[in-house]
């Protein structure tokens, strides 16, 4: 393995965003540059990498390494068609599989970690559950799926927002801060996480710097999926703003999608679409995603993350129609 071993994390917020087709198509990609990867479908109860990469029997899954059925997620990892590309098969239609006891979740985060490849690529669940937030904050990278549609970017924000809450959690190291953290006033959906640090910093400014740092190197990155026009590649920009003036994560626009129905007959043909047509213009994305995501220098990542003080982020006043039909979406 390389020293620049990373986990990546695709998430969407809900389902049917596009975010177990970008995670696959991710997957080939990086696999396609040299690296090894192993593709851990992660989406508890819902899984279906198995079929977008045409195996019938996936044998052990994420759920029989939980359930302590197999050792661990390296005797579940199966070979795919794609060289260098392995794939963790997850729990489908298992009553409870998506309900992890706190010593499951935690078996599942190391198990994660300790996988022997260059990259893991974290296909996570729909919604805000504790099991599918922490997995995705336990990534390096965090990419957050989003369709040019006002309930998506609603969804996008929750999301995020649960996960910034879930990191400000973890970063209460001690007894006196987790029942900091547990008396917070609780939080309107559009308050600013400006207001809950201004809260901390008033009783324990050590713990208020650790997660200014943490939150000043989050990684979030979106993608756009069925993007047609201009004017939708621009309003992912203007979600990202707020993202960044509500919950002080900056979130860049790593690539946008086409719509492109090959992709989703990719499905039905079993086969990830950078497989069938190596050449389609939204695999050329991908792949440009792919080489960016590789040339991050995630050790300086974790070593920001880790920092013991962060400065204070600035947060941009502007607005415009689009802000504010979301913000009015999120205060319904």
């Amino acid at each position: 393995m390389t020293e620049q071993r990373r986990i990546i994390a695709v998430g969407g917020g809900k389902g049917g965003v596009g975010k177990s087709i970008v995670a696959v198509n991710l997957a080939v990609a990086i696999a396609r540059l040299g690296r090894t990867v192993a593709l851990v479908d992660a989406d508890l109860g819902s899984a279906n990498q198995h079929t977008m990469l045409g195996i019938d029997r996936p044998g052990p899954s994420l759920y029989s390494v939980i359930r302590g059925e197999v050792r661990s997620l390296k005797d579940a990892m199966m070979r795919t068609i794609v060289p260098n590309l392995v794939l963790v098969p997850g729990a489908g239609a298992i009553p409870g599989s998506a309900n992890l006891a706190e010593r499951e979740k935690n078996r599942l985060l190391t198990e994660v970690r300790n996988l022997p490849v260059d990259v893991v690529i974290l296909d996570v669940g729909a919604g805000i559950s504790y099991e599918v937030l922490d997995l995705y904050i336990l990534a390096d990278q965090r990419i957050v799926v989003v369709l040019p549609q006002l309930t998506s970017f609603q969804n996008a924000y929750s999301f995020l927002k649960g996960a910034v809450h879930r990191t400000i959690l973890a970063c209460a190291d001690t007894p006196s801060r987790r029942r900091i953290y547990s008396e917070l006033d609780p939080s309107r959906e559009t308050e600013r996480i400006t207001s809950v640090l201004r809260q901390l910093e008033e009783r324990d400014p050590l713990y208020s710097s650790r997660v200014k740092a943490r939150l000043n190197h989050f990684g979030a990155k979106l993608i756009g999926n069925q993007v047609v026009s201009a004017k939708d590649r621009g309003t992912l920009g203007a979600v990202g703003k707020m993202f960044r003036d509500f919950l002080l994560v900056d979130a860049e626009i790593l690539g946008a999608l086409r719509f492109n129905r090959k992709l989703g007959e990719s499905i039905n043909r079993r086969r990830p679409l950078a497989v069938l047509e190596p050449n389609d213009d939204c695999v050329r994305v991908i792949h440009r995603v792919a080489t960016v995501l590789l040339n991050e220098d995630i050790e300086q990542l974790r070593r920001g993350r880790e920092a013991m003080d962060g400065s204070d982020a600035s947060s941009a006043d502007e607005d415009d129609t689009l802000l504010s039909q979301i913000r009015a979406l999120l205060t319904v």
